[in-house]
């Protein structure tokens, strides 16, 4: 999906107002602690559970990623990637595949080992892309959008989280 002109598409769902949709922030991206259990699963293994986390808004039709402290990730599950990404306002990031023996998730995560001065509490962060492993904000399912590359949260008729 495709939008030159930070203009809500049709198609991206409903919004939300509190907190505000993807469509509605403001760049560049603000990084908001919150309390809510977030819990990551590749198949019935859990990969991580935290209830204090990092929600990361970016500009207008940006995706809203949460990320959790490394200490409640079980690191021995991460693979480093050789390669990573790399965004305007956070800096250089590194992809994990996930591995746990039964089931493997490639670029399933990432972390900025590095960031920004603006970012640097999320240098001991690591975000999941919640179309690659099974990812729950207090217990609800959470979604990708469509054709996403980035790993926005998407909960029930709800474009942010």
């Amino acid at each position: 999906m495709s939008n030159d002109n930070n203009v809500r598409p049709a198609d991206a769902g409903a919004t939300c107002q509190d907190p505000p949709s993807a469509w509605e922030q403001s760049c560049p991206p603000s990084l908001i602690p919150e309390n809510r259990t977030i819990e990551v699963y590749l198949g019935d293994t859990l990969i991580a559970r935290s209830n204090s986390i990092i929600r990361v808004v970016g500009g207008p039709g940006a995706p809203v990623t949460f990320y959790l402290p490394r200490k409640d990730v079980r690191t021995q599950y991460l693979q480093s990637e050789n390669e990573g990404g790399h965004c305007q306002w956070r800096g250089d990031s590194c992809y994990y595949t996930i591995d746990t023996g039964a089931r493997t998730s490639s670029r399933a995560a990432c972390h900025y080992a590095n960031p920004s001065a603006a970012f640097v509490a999320l240098s001991d962060h690591v975000c999941f892309h919640p179309a690659r492993v099974a990812c729950y904000i207090d217990g609800e399912r959470v979604w990708s959008q469509r054709d996403d590359r980035n790993g926005s949260w998407i909960t029930a008729g709800r474009v942010c989280s």
